[in-house]
């Protein structure tokens, strides 16, 4: 193999890596926004990969814990004019057999995720 096809490869290499990491941090990369704990129950939201371009939909994972190990999770969109998911965009609050997750984004109304706290 001569010189240039190496470096042809080798630069298409880099171009390939980096690319995939470019998908991975805009589509699969989960950031985590915000937890809450209650009686050995544990509730995280991640912004899954950045919103959509442009003023589009924000995907987001609830996932509840108990000591440590994943229950349950559920994926949801936040219509929040393309902005990024924070901590403002969810209320948690711990009932005695489930959890409610509600979340508000400026262009949907407040949406509850319920996740029971004993059982299936």
């Amino acid at each position: 193999m001569n010189k240039t096809v190496k470096i042809v490869l080798a630069i298409l290499a880099v171009l390939a890596i980096a690319a995939g990491y470019f998908l991975y941090k805009d589509m699969y990369e989960e950031t985590l926004v915000c937890t809450s704990e209650h009686e050995g129950y544990e509730v995280r939201i991640y912004m899954v990969g950045s919103p959509d371009f442009p003023f589009g939909n924000t995907s987001c994972r609830i996932k509840l814990y108990s000591d440590g190990s994943k229950l349950r999770e559920k994926d949801i969109v936040l219509l929040n004019d393309g902005k990024t998911a924070t901590e403002e965009n969810f209320t948690v609050s711990w009932q005695k057999e489930k959890v409610v997750i509600t979340s508000h984004g400026e262009e949907m109304e407040d949406y509850d995720t319920e996740f029971a706290l004993k059982g299936d």
